[in-house]
């Protein structure tokens, strides 16, 4: 009778353990340890898991003991795409810490490498004018297109195609008040002929372009003017006048013919 408590007193300890073993793995913290740079650090167990450990910390191995570290988190921006074929069978990094400055640890293909991150291209997508284009999603992110060339949506699936320029000239200034509340445009291709996307103050509409005035601003003939901008481009003058640097500021003048 004693051998047999002595039995089932054995089982329910081990069985405790075990749960217990999975209640503390269950506790670790999402992250991993940094990886040690160089030589070791206290040899003590300040901590024997993550729970020990306040905040995010995690407790990590400091080369001889064990002691509560920040987690590693990786580097911004993403792996660039493979373009051919695969690259050095060798696992030179395991995460983007063993990497120098901004270089992320990337998949070549085989091994692991660091790798300059990918990093989008200026300029943005042009706006889909009609439909939809092809079903099919021949890039995933600008590294995959040639020359300046973006990855963008068709309407369906994404395409390499040439980023929008904006159009020549700039948006005049606004006169007084503020316009319709309205987002009638987001960028120039969304204007007809050569209008451009304008802030009125409220919201975006499509407006004819600023253009000098014809005319040269008139030489000073001695002194500085007043030092104030009371302008900043001919828009902000009246009928024919240009803005003109008088010395210290900017002014409204007739032009010389």
């Amino acid at each position: 009778m004693d051998m047999n408590l002595s039995a089932r007193c054995a089982l329910v300890l081990f069985l405790l353990a075990f749960v217990d073993l999975k209640i503390v793995s269950a506790t670790d913290k999402p992250g991993v340890c940094p990886r040690r740079r160089w030589g070791m650090g206290i040899c003590a167990e300040l901590c024997s898991n993550d729970s020990d450990c306040p905040n995010d910390e995690k407790c990590c191995h400091n080369g001889c003991g064990h002691v509560c570290i920040a987690p590693y988190t990786g580097k911004p921006g993403v792996c660039p795409r493979r373009r051919w074929g695969i690259g050095i069978c060798a696992e030179l990094c395991s995460n983007d810490s063993d990497c120098p400055n901004d270089e992320k640890c990337c998949y070549n293909g085989c091994g692991h490498v660091c790798i300059a991150p990918y990093t989008d291209k200026p300029g943005v997508c042009p706006r889909r004018r009609w439909s939809i284009g092809i079903c099919a999603d021949l890039c995933s992110n600008d590294s995959d297109c040639p020359n300046d060339e973006k990855c963008c949506h068709n309407g369906c699936g994404h395409v390499c195609i040439a980023p929008y320029t904006g159009k020549p000239g700039v948006c005049p200034r606004r006169r007084w008040g503020i316009g319709i509340c309205a987002e009638l445009c987001s960028n120039d291709s969304d204007c007809p002929n050569d209008e451009k996307c304008c802030y009125n103050g409220c919201g975006h509409v499509c407006i004819a372009p600023y253009t000098d005035k014809p005319g040269v601003c008139p030489r000073r003939r001695w002194g500085a003017g007043i030092c104030a901008e009371l302008c900043s481009n001919d828009s902000d003058c009246p009928n024919d006048e240009k803005c003109c640097h008088n010395g210290c500021g900017h002014d409204c003048f007739a032009p010389t013919q």
